[in-house]
């Protein structure tokens, strides 16, 4: 039995591979069987043969992209990749197995709608907000961020133990759900009906790269590019000779509640804050205000005991959600118990020019 590579060639008028996130999508107008894996660039990877060239064109956005599945280019005998499980593996083969199995194992997790993806780690949609303190129920409404854990897997030589699958816990800041206006007011931590000087910058730190829907083209997705400079009762639309306010008005039959608030800048755009609502499960990466750093770190932070039994919860749930799919269409079983790998302890180091080792930190 083979494992068949395919080839992946995503474009939009001869511009380079777009990002991940388009490159699913387009994926996503392909008919294919369940076993199919994907590693949202370039590659398939399939059980079965099949030598039908496939070409879609989807539009998303204002782009129109061509997608073409080609092959197979490459395959990998089953045996060799078990073989290389249990440690006996070719080393002219390593590679191209580890890169095969990192894409196959995770990608039913790729598949369930309940989950996001995320970086390399998946997400549970609408999970618990980690930062909530059930101590403390009247602050929670008040957080800016949410934090969301997930699983992340991956797939390494281990000495000793062939190909081992790493599966660790994750974290992620979130933006939450829900009405653009709303997270505003969290930013500055007060409401009212004006934004001073002062809460500009840190208001475009937060909503820099945010994705918003707008509430009269709910279908369409905005990428911010911050705050503009002028209210929407301030702003003229050139072409018009009318306020952003008035447009609005006399477009959509929409009366702006803050006419008096700055606008957000989508390219040469604007829109009222107020018709803009936050996509749902949309991942935080700037720079982290030093109180919610602290509180991922409390978080985020597990002793060895704890560690072990948080490992094994993860590894169930991705049996849950993976092992039978693993097993149907690649003849994969996930192992119930970890392995045991001996350790090396270090010595401390020591500072250049001192004879001393370093003890406690100092």
């Amino acid at each position: 039995k083979q494992w068949y590579q395919r080839r992946v060639a995503i474009t939009a008028g001869g511009a380079g591979v777009p990002s991940k996130f388009i490159c699913d999508e387009v994926f996503k107008e392909f008919e294919f069987e369940p076993h199919i894996a994907y590693d949202g660039k370039r590659n398939v990877y399939s059980k079965k043969r099949n030598e039908e060239e496939k070409t879609i064109t989807k539009k998303i956005g204002r782009n129109t992209y061509t997608a073409t599945v080609s092959g197979p280019n490459a395959t990998l005998n089953v045996r060799s990749v078990i073989n290389s499980i249990k440690g006996d593996q070719d080393p002219n083969e390593l590679t191209s197995i580890t890169t095969a199995l990192s894409v196959v194992i995770p990608n039913c997790l790729s598949r369930n709608e309940d989950y996001v993806a995320i970086k390399q780690g998946f997400f549970q949609k609408n999970q618990q907000d980690l930062f909530n303190d059930p101590r403390r129920p009247s602050m929670n409404n008040s957080q800016v961020l949410r934090l969301w854990s997930g699983i992340k897997t991956r797939v390494t030589p281990t000495e000793g133990h062939g190909l081992t699958l790493r599966v660790t816990k994750v974290f992620q800041a979130m933006y939450p759900n829900g009405e653009l206006l709303d997270f505003i007011w969290k930013i500055i931590r007060r409401e009212k009906r004006e934004l001073d000087d002062r809460d500009i910058v840190p208001i475009n730190n937060m909503i820099k790269h945010l994705k918003v829907q707008t509430k009269h083209l709910r279908e369409r997705t905005h990428k911010l590019d911050g705050l503009s400079d002028r209210s929407a009762r301030d702003h003229i639309i050139t072409e018009r000779n009318i306020s952003v306010e008035e447009y609005f008005k006399s477009e959509y039959n929409i009366t702006l509640q803050y006419p008096n608030l700055l606008c957000v800048k989508v390219g040469k755009n604007v829109y009222p804050m107020e018709l803009c609502t936050i996509k749902d499960s949309q991942p935080f990466y700037g720079k982290l205000p030093g109180p919610i750093q602290g509180k991922l770190i409390l978080k985020a932070r597990e002793d060895p005991e704890k560690k072990i039994m948080s490992g094994r919860a993860l590894r169930e749930r991705l049996g849950t959600l993976c092992g039978e799919w693993l097993v149907t269409h690649y003849g994969i079983e996930l192992g119930r118990e970890p392995i045991v790998v001996e350790g090396r302890v270090l010595d401390p180091p020591i500072i250049p020019d001192s004879k001393d080792p370093v003890s406690d930190g100092r």
